[in-house]
């Protein structure tokens, strides 16, 4: 009777050891799918914010450099008016450019603010994306344009390899 006692324990103790094993083995598993599933929904996220900035910057390029083809030619229309008295130049198809190309951006932006919305953990830059808006429309020198565009870009690389890393 007791070796059928010592059966019964060791049986009883072997699967209850084999039970919490294996309880703790899928316990961590699902640490590690829900941690792996965070990062890929984190990467998504940062991609779609990666597409649109450089779509975004592709923009603001666009806008900046037709602003100043359009200041040129206003400058220039200037100066013939005042030689001759009459302009035809393509003034209005720079302006209706720079309005299209503003509509594109007022979009992104929008984009970013509900992504930003949506997600509070990453830092929100939709203020730096209106300062972009702004710069590109303001005829600000080139050097200043391109330096505040790249800051621009290393800030959103910044807070996106933040985040990533979170």
């Amino acid at each position: 009777m007791l070796n059928e006692w010592s059966s019964f324990c060791g049986s009883l103790i072997g699967s209850t050891l084999a039970a919490l094993i294996a309880i703790f083995v899928m316990s961590r598993t699902n640490k590690a799918n829900k941690s792996i599933a965070s990062r890929n929904e984190r990467i998504e996220f940062t991609n779609n914010i990666m597409t649109i900035t450089a779509e975004f910057c592709a923009l603001v390029v666009q806008a900046y450099t037709e602003d100043n083809k359009k200041r040129n030619l206003e400058l220039g229309r200037n100066e013939q008016v005042a030689d001759i008295g009459l302009y035809n130049g393509p003034i209005n198809n720079s302006e209706l450019l720079i309005s299209e190309i503003v509509k594109r951006i007022d979009v992104l932006i929008f984009k970013t603010e509900i992504m930003f919305d949506a997600n509070e953990e990453f830092c929100n830059e939709s203020i730096s994306f209106t300062e972009m808006k702004k710069d590109s429309l303001s005829g600000i020198p080139q050097p200043i344009f391109d330096d505040r565009l790249y800051k621009f870009r290393k800030r959103i690389a910044g807070d996106i390899r933040d985040y990533i890393g979170k």
